[in-house]
């Protein structure tokens, strides 16, 4: 019964140790969530207004010096650091599907991540509402320009793009998963050594069990 027993802890544990990990929700822009995916820079629009387009080839940016460039259309050279703009005009996939896209200069870089996508717990609203999804969570419908999902009653939500300010997003908790990791090891340890411990007391008295 106790060799059961043990290994039915020291099965549990790997189990866990394999399906389980620590999630933490971290609250985001729409643009930094991983669901817009970086497909291309069509242009630019400057601080002052001004907007200047990229040729067929897009432009590019360079993280390290922040800086966006491309060839006009008339095959001139062009370059601007982040902070002489307002926007950097896109070519995102969402859904798998292209969207255009002018993404505000202070997200551009978390943007450009293309950092794995987690799913979406909620929405925050520009007006300041708060709207939670269920498990299934959010995501991006193209066709009506909004991030869709369902409430904890099943009722559709549906907000739209431009009224997004901010996203919950889960994301892995590395520290929380490292603990978690130490702590099953030690379960999992433990339960050898006790299984040990108690074959070497079988062998010596024999099983108690027959006297």
């Amino acid at each position: 019964m106790i060799r059961k027993t043990i290994a039915l802890v020291i099965l549990v544990s790997l189990v866990n140790l394999v399906f389980s990990g620590c999630t933490k929700t971290v609250t985001v822009s729409l643009y930094e969530s991983g669901h817009l995916r970086h497909n291309a820079i069509t242009g630019v629009v400057l601080k002052t207004g001004e907007r200047e387009a990229f040729n067929e080839r897009g432009g590019r940016f360079n993280p390290r010096s922040k800086v966006v460039s491309g060839l006009a259309p008339d095959g001139d050279s062009s370059g601007y650091k982040l902070g002489e703009l307002s926007q950097v005009k896109t070519i995102a996939r969402a859904s798998g599907l292209a969207l255009a896209l002018d993404v505000p200069t202070r997200f551009f870089p978390g943007y450009y991540k293309n950092q794995k996508p987690g799913k979406i717990t909620y929405v925050l609203t520009r007006d300041g509402l708060r709207h939670v999804f269920d498990s299934r969570g959010g995501s991006i419908d193209i066709a009506t320009g909004a991030l869709a999902g369902y409430d904890k009653f099943k009722t559709p939500v549906s907000v739209a793009l431009e009224d997004v300010d901010l996203v919950g997003v889960k994301k892995p908790d590395k520290v929380a998963s490292a603990l978690l990791f130490v702590g099953i090891a030690t379960a999992i340890t433990g339960g050898i050594i006790a299984l040990v411990l108690h074959d070497m007391e079988f062998n010596l008295f024999g099983d108690s069990s027959t006297h």
